[in-house]
């Protein structure tokens, strides 16, 4: 539709405009009818023993989630996984903690756009 306008139009310009037009206003429908998500899910993966850090964020930050125990797939090392449902002005604080307790950890942090309970 947008290269339609630039090619009868025969203006670039009021093709990008139109782009960007299109873009605002789909965002803003959806925010609105959506809501903006304030929650993250975090997967946190690690080679040392993940109870104890689960005792400090649920310590430090108030929040609990659940460990999985797992392997890496060549199955040469145990992982242990913890998943969390955690607020985005919480994840700077669950970061300090994380790498405080392990520095090769590895973190995965996913928008949750609809949470059922």
């Amino acid at each position: 539709m947008v290269i339609l306008v630039a090619i009868t139009f025969k203006s670039l310009e009021l093709a990008l405009w139109s782009l960007i037009s299109i873009f605002t206003t789909s965002k803003l429908i959806d925010t609105v009818l959506t809501g903006s998500p304030n929650q993250n899910i975090v997967h946190i993966s690690s080679s040392k023993n993940l109870s104890i850090l689960s005792k400090l964020i649920a310590d430090q930050i108030g929040i609990k989630g659940t460990i999985l125990k797992g392997n890496e797939l060549d199955a040469t090392e145990n992982k242990d996984i913890i998943f969390i449902l955690i607020e985005k002005n919480k994840i700077n604080t669950l970061k300090q903690i994380a790498f405080n307790y392990d520095n090769k950890i590895k973190m995965i942090i996913m928008e949750a756009s609809e949470i059922s309970n």
